[in-house]
């Protein structure tokens, strides 16, 4: 008995099947790499976006209505209409120095598009559209003591906005009329200091 069972040749082993849990791994794994390898050329064959505000700087010049002198001490800042009844009030950035002169420096929105030479063209424009029909502004606001306060309309001054190649400062003038309800009253006709 015991030769017969050593003569006998072992049976040769079956390979083991396949669990279907490595067969969904293996299939997810290509799926996920596939869809990876398609974002990426995705994402370097499209153009990238073009920039949509840029930074301008004005150049603000006060001067006198009447007598066409410069002032100085005037505040200069920037608002924006919003058609609430209430609104928050522009932002000073600056004060007129001697030559009533001040800079000030404002993020606008722009219409932009890449060319094929890859430089940003466009236009910087000086409104919004928040809802359609509805077109609001952005303001220079002036005030300066014994003047009345003066506001400029962007959208007024550069109809066809600023080419948003062109970085140099855009100079703004702006003249303030004295405010009467602020000039020193004159003394009555009559009156006198004068004391017995």
């Amino acid at each position: 008995m015991q030769r017969r069972d050593r003569d006998v040749a072992p049976r040769p082993s079956r390979p083991r099947a396949i669990r279907p849990l490595w067969v969904a791994a293996l299939v997810a794994g290509g799926i996920l790499s596939c869809w990876a390898t398609f974002r990426i050329e995705r994402r370097l064959s499209l153009p990238p976006s073009p920039p949509v505000a840029r930074k301008v700087t004005f150049d603000v010049v006060v001067s006198d209505a009447v007598t066409g002198g410069s002032i100085s001490g005037a505040e200069v800042g920037i608002d924006q209409e919003t058609g609430d009844v209430d609104p928050p009030g522009p932002t000073w950035k600056g004060i007129t120095d001697a030559r009533g002169r001040a800079r000030l420096a404002h993020d606008f929105d722009a219409n932009t598009a890449i060319g094929k030479d890859g430089k940003v063209r466009g236009r910087v424009v000086f409104n919004s559209h928040p809802t359609p029909g509805l077109v609001f502004s952005y303001l220079v606001v002036v005030r300066a003591a014994a003047y009345r306060e003066e506001t400029i309309r962007l959208e007024a001054h550069f109809p066809r906005g600023i080419a948003y190649e062109d970085p140099s400062p855009r100079t703004i003038r702006v003249w303030l009329s004295a405010d009467p309800a602020r000039k020193p009253r004159s003394p009555p006709q009559g009156s006198s200091a004068e004391t017995e």
